[in-house]
């Protein structure tokens, strides 16, 4: 299956292919839940009251991610994905009406409720990928309402799951690329100091050696995460620059994991 990714405003994000339906790719600057109802707090009301007015695709599609059917929850993350990339030419237009919509509100209220659904998982992390991608004022909203918390679960509970784990690297590396605001910056340090979450994606890395899309991905997120100074020696010291060394080594020809994992150990040796 064949993954697109494209530059956009200078902050070469991730993108998301058509063609793709679980893995995400890095950047270029990438079992049955519980069904009980999320929180009402999650999700705004123009939004919960969305069923019995649906108008247009977007707006069934974000009436679908609520629902409490694991596969229609699938099916409408998937297209949603699509929808928000700029692959698709209404790409704009698409774009402000999810985030009035509050796609990303609910996206993240599924994942929480359906914590030990892989699959919503896999998919719902790469929708939010690109919603991080394209979106700009949902960022800090998902920050705010514990995107970070969710990330880390979701990674202690899957493991073994590359793509899964591929996925929330790529969304955090679009959700933390704006690091000089105080939001985002504040989520980084949450992040690294509260919650280990450099540890975490390095023995992924160590784990999962073989999967050149969790490579890649995690790669991109530590190029990111360097770009903080204060970082860089603890980053080296959880084993960053190894476990960096070890995927240029074992798939220095995969584009994208030559790409980051180059970048990342630049960025993280560099004098400024």
């Amino acid at each position: 299956m064949s993954s697109t990714t494209r530059d956009n405003d200078n902050n070469k994000r991730r993108r998301v292919s058509r063609d793709n339906d679980d893995v995400v790719p890095p950047a270029v600057v990438s079992s049955s839940g519980d069904s009980s109802p999320a929180p009402a707090a999650a999700i705004p009301m123009a939004v919960a009251l969305l069923e019995p007015f649906v108008e247009g695709e977007i707006a069934k599609l974000v009436a679908d991610v609520q629902k409490h059917d694991e596969t229609i929850v699938i099916a409408a993350m998937k297209k949603l994905r699509y929808i928000l990339t700029t692959d698709n030419p209404d790409n704009t237009k698409n774009r402000n009406h999810a985030g009035a919509l509050g796609a990303h509100h609910s996206i993240l209220a599924k994942l929480k409720q359906w914590q030990h659904s892989e699959q919503i998982h896999n998919q719902g992390w790469a929708c939010l990928a690109n919603i991080a991608c394209t979106i700009k004022d949902a960022r800090v909203p998902l920050l705010e309402m514990g995107v970070v918390e969710v990330a880390i679960n979701a990674m202690k509970l899957f493991p073994n799951s590359p793509t899964l784990i591929g996925n929330v690297c790529v969304a955090l590396h679009n959700l933390f690329l704006g690091i000089m605001d105080a939001n985002v910056v504040a989520s980084i340090k949450r992040f690294v100091n509260d919650y280990r979450g450099i540890e975490l994606v390095v023995q992924a890395m160590k784990r999962l050696e073989n999967n050149a899309h969790l490579q890649g991905a995690a790669s991109g997120l530590f190029s990111t995460l360097s770009s903080l100074m204060d970082l860089r020696t603890g980053m080296v010291a959880a084993g960053v620059a190894a476990a960096v060394g070890v995927a240029l080594q074992k798939h220095g020809n995969d584009e994208l994991v030559k790409k980051w994992g180059k970048l990342c150990m630049r960025k993280l040796f560099a004098d400024n």
